[in-house]
Parts: structure tokens; C-alpha cells; sequence
């Protein structure tokens, strides 16, 4: 398998346009709020070399026109390699989204003490000005609200809402 593409299609239906030029593991395509770029989770390969999506041992963050074009990369995410299978699945394929600011925020796997906690992350359009915002424990995705003030984490089988202190900082 060589990967797939990203495309897009208008909403009232009409002939889709292929908008990446090189093939990948493309998963988790949300568009900007202002509808000019969309941003994508693009796996290593694991899939060529006949694994799975959860067997990829790093995400590509990466940045598209909606008109298509060269691919940016954001930010390259190491999927965590020492949880126990089970959870391994939950946090192993990546799934990046817009939040205030045009920022595009990711969840990425730190260590904190003898845990593994994820971080909620941010980077500019262009991937420079890395953030942490915050830090949770077992959190296995982690969404920001577009005005910045909260924040969606599941956790487990539970999905929580929390408050998400944002000052542009």
C-alpha cells in the first residue's frame, strides 16, 4: 500500500479535489476556522510495512492549503512506546485540532515522574512558538474550544470538560 490522500469535495456535492501530492497515512483532517488551511495527523508508514495506524512510533502534525499544495509539517509526536497494550491503542494515533489565536493544538506524551501525563500543545501555523498549556493525567485526547477558555479530554471511557487558562500565552 503506497497511503491515501487528503481531498475535499464541496458541500452540495460536485467532482472531489485531491489536495496532497504525496501519499500518507492521513487521519484526523480538521479545516481552520477561517477556512483557509486544513491540518492532518500523517502517520510514519506502519501500514507499508504492514502494520496497523497504532503501530506508527511517530505522528507528523501537518499544515495544507484548502487549495491544496505543499504539506507543512507543525510538529513531529512520538507515540508512547512503554504503555501497556491497552492503552497504547487509545493514545496511539493522534489527533491534532485548531484553537484561539489560529494556533493548532495537539495532546503529546510527557513524563512526570514515573507517569506518563499528556500535554496539550500548541504551535503557530508555521510550527515555530511550541506551548504547553497544560498537563493531564490519563488523558487520551484533548480538544481545545475555540475561544480558548476550556478544554474536552477523555480520560478512561469518560470525557470531561475543564476550564483552560488562555491569555495568548
Amino acid at each position: 500500500t503506497t497511503g491515501g490522500h487528503i481531498w475535499k469535495v464541496r458541500s452540495g456535492g460536485g467532482s472531489p479535489q485531491r489536495l496532497t501530492g504525496e501519499a500518507g497515512e492521513y487521519v484526523h483532517v480538521a479545516w481552520s476556522p477561517d477556512g483557509r488551511d486544513l491540518v492532518a495527523a500523517r502517520g510514519a508508514g506502519a501500514t507499508r510495512r504492514g502494520g496497523t495506524l497504532t503501530q506508527n512510533p511517530w505522528w507528523d502534525v501537518v499544515r495544507i492549503s484548502a487549495d491544496g499544495g505543499a504539506l507543512t509539517r507543525v510538529a513531529r509526536v512520538a507515540t508512547p512506546v512503554d504503555a501497556n497494550p491497552s492503552n497504547a491503542a487509545r493514545r496511539a494515533i493522534l489527533q491534532p485540532s485548531w484553537g484561539p489565536d489560529g494556533r493548532i493544538f495537539y495532546p503529546a506524551m510527557r513524563r512526570s515522574g514515573t507517569a506518563n501525563v499528556s500535554a496539550l500543545m500548541s504551535v503557530t501555523r508555521d510550527g515555530l512558538d511550541e506551548r504547553t498549556h497544560l498537563l493531564i493525567p490519563d488523558a487520551d485526547e484533548a480538544v481545545p474550544s475555540p475561544n480558548g477558555r476550556w478544554v474536552a479530554f477523555q480520560a478512561g471511557d469518560n470525557v470531561y470538560v475543564a476550564a483552560l487558562p488562555w491569555n495568548g500565552t
